[in-house]
């Protein structure tokens, strides 16, 4: 039977989302690997130019994907524990909905201090070609993983796949901060685009806090009108 039929058909997983939303979650628990993957070659990158950005970026990947898996196994517990009450299961999954809201306030938080560092150096370590074109890879991976969940939950009122695009399109925005960052100290003038980067900096980091307000907020009113 393939992945997605068993993860449509599971008691589990496959009622806490609808039908269409079974794509994004296949492309969601795919990313883990992924994330993984690109947490090694940053972390590579910061030991081998001493960069504390790109160690920072590392760190950054590392915890999206331990969020990612949290979110995943306390959906599951969750599923499991209010089988039998639909009621008690959506203030529940409204919770976690926030809670990753804040997480994501906390991450972007811990990414700025990265961030201050590296536009505000005289010039960030130029990575080789090798990690100019994983960035590169990645961040069109990612663009690709959040356009399509974008395009299938729009319209779905479901905090589980709410939740799975917000938490894509966050790491597709960072991963776009981290590809400027990489393709200017590669091939470019870092002085003459400094400007370019400090405002692909504040944009990311603007939708990021939005992002995560509007989980929290939203979460609230959601939570407040299930009680």
């Amino acid at each position: 039977m393939k992945l997605r039929e068993r993860i449509g058909k599971s008691k589990i997983l496959g009622g806490a989302v609808a039908d269409r939303g079974v794509r994004a979650l296949l492309l969601f628990i795919g990313s883990f690997a992924v994330n993984i993957f690109i947490a090694c070659v940053n972390a590579a990158a910061g030991i081998l130019y001493s960069s504390i950005w790109y160690g920072a970026l590392a760190v950054y990947y590392i915890v999206l994907t331990l969020q990612k898996g949290i979110f995943l196994g306390t959906l599951r517990n969750t599923k499991k524990k209010y089988a039998e009450d639909e009621a008690r299961y959506r203030r529940e999954v409204t919770k976690i909905y926030i809670a990753n809201g804040a997480i994501l306030l906390f991450l972007q938080a811990a990414l700025t201090a990265a961030i201050v560092q590296m536009v505000t150096t005289e010039k960030p370590a130029q990575t080789g070609m090798v990690i100019a074109i994983a960035n590169a890879a990645y961040s069109f991976f990612k663009i690709t993983v959040a356009i399509v969940n974008l395009v299938k939950t729009v319209r779905m009122q479901n905090a589980v796949l709410q939740t799975i695009r917000n938490i894509n399109f966050v790491d597709a925005l960072v991963s776009i901060l981290a590809l400027t960052s990489t393709l200017i100290c590669t091939f470019g003038d870092f002085s003459s685009m400094r400007a370019t980067l400090i405002f692909t900096a504040v944009a990311v980091s603007i939708a990021v806090i939005a992002v995560g307000v509007t989980m929290i907020v939203k979460g609230a009113l959601r939570l407040k009108r299930l009680e």
